[in-house]
C-alpha cells in the first residue's frame, strides 16, 4: 500500500477497533477481528474498503 492507502487503513482500523469497544465485545474477540482485518489488507496489498466481494 501506497502512503496514502496505509493511512486511510489506519484510520478505517481505529475506527473498527472503536466500535468493537463500543458494542462491548470482549478483548479477545476484538483482537480476533482486527488481527482477520490485518490479514486480509496485508494478503491484497489493499485497504479492506477497496477489496472486491469477489476477493473476500
Amino acid at each position: 500500500m501506497n502512503k496514502t492507502q496505509t493511512k486511510r487503513f489506519n484510520e478505517l482500523y481505529q475506527r473498527h477497533l472503536r466500535l468493537l469497544k463500543l458494542q462491548g465485545l470482549s478483548h479477545s474477540i476484538i483482537d480476533n477481528y482486527a488481527r482477520a482485518v490485518r490479514r486480509l489488507s496485508q494478503h491484497f496489498d489493499s485497504c479492506p474498503d477497496q477489496l472486491t466481494p469477489d476477493q473476500l
